[in-house]
């Protein structure tokens, strides 16, 4: 995969989402920091572009198996966000949950920190639960609704703003959450001695953050500026 240093990360993984495991690896945010520039996104973590540039250009594509999301319609993506991602997220929680709790009576002495990471984890399910009903039940048909109405008047047009905000502030706290359980499990590593609970729920906690990860890049880099640009041509053609 050919990458240019002035590139910015969200274009690179939406070009190719193998991206995401090598910026997941070197710790770079390109789902809620997808703006920045390559060249600047390995300065801020202190990582070598060179390190960078040879895994990118070593990566297989994915065209074959991945729908091209920058030219798929916004009805489209919205609806593989809620099949793909959020069905995801609601049983990775629930299965999560229970194997936290598990933990908690089977190893509560053996781990200081785990009241932490299962109260950090039960504020992420809260914060996540609430947030995926908010889009499924107010931004997605939003979209919808402007999408089949493209004459709409321009305080409805408007109506889609708000929604859209509290989802990208909603995303700056989910992604905190995310740092935060990563950095109390060690980026999601047991200990060498960890029996077999221990690795399942670490080992999902990964899986979700990743899920998440590709969750919120969809939203934030592709589906969310799609929908503003939309309103700012409609609102434009009301003049």
């Amino acid at each position: 995969m050919k990458v240019l240093k002035s590139e910015c990360l969200s274009s690179i993984v939406t070009a190719n989402l193998n991206a995401a495991s090598v910026f997941n690896y070197y710790g770079i945010d390109f789902y809620s920091r997808g703006t920045r520039t390559l060249e600047h996104a390995c300065i801020d973590e202190n990582v070598p572009i060179t390190n960078i540039l040879e895994e990118l250009w070593d990566l297989k594509s994915r065209r074959d198996t991945v729908p091209d999301f920058t030219h798929m319609s916004m009805s489209k993506l919205s609806s593989h966000i809620l099949q793909t991602h959020h069905k995801f997220t609601e049983k990775k929680l629930v299965f999560i949950k229970h194997t936290i709790e598990r933990l908690v009576g089977m190893h509560g002495e053996d781990f200081p920190n785990l009241p932490q990471i299962k109260k950090t984890f039960e504020d992420l399910s809260v914060y996540l639960t609430v947030h995926m009903r908010h889009e499924e039940f107010v931004v997605f048909p939003y979209i919808q609704k402007t999408l089949r109405n493209p004459s709409a008047s321009r305080s409805m047009l408007r109506t889609i703003h708000g929604p859209i905000n509290s989802m990208e502030k909603d995303h700056d706290h989910e992604v905190t959450l995310l740092k935060m359980l990563a950095t109390l499990t060690s980026n999601f590593t047991p200990q060498p001695n960890a029996d077999f609970a221990v690795k399942t729920t670490y080992s999902s906690m990964k899986e979700l953050v990743e899920d998440l990860k590709i969750h919120i890049h969809l939203e934030n880099n592709i589906l969310f500026p799609k929908a503003l640009n939309l309103i700012r041509v409609l609102e434009k053609n009301l003049n």
